[in-house]
Parts: structure tokens; C-alpha cells; sequence
């Protein structure tokens, strides 16, 4: 259990950075659809 402790740590990190990176891509897949609705109409 005592070992398994700093991967629990990392694995909050990642999840983390995941999810920044998922809310970066979220955000630039957002700008991309007005963009394109904006020319389509």
C-alpha cells in the first residue's frame, strides 16, 4: 500500500495535464466550428 502512494500522486499529475490538454484542444476544436460556421454562413 506504502508503495503505491507516489503512483497515486502521479497519476492525480497526469490527470491533471490531461485535462489541461483536453481543455486546450476542447477551446482550438471551438474556435475551428465558429470559424467555419462563420464562412459556411
Amino acid at each position: 500500500m506504502i508503495g503505491r502512494r507516489p503512483r497515486i500522486r502521479r497519476a492525480r499529475g497526469a490527470g491533471r495535464a490531461l485535462a489541461l490538454v483536453v481543455a486546450t484542444v476542447a477551446s482550438a476544436l471551438d474556435r475551428r466550428r465558429v470559424t467555419v460556421v462563420s464562412e459556411v454562413s
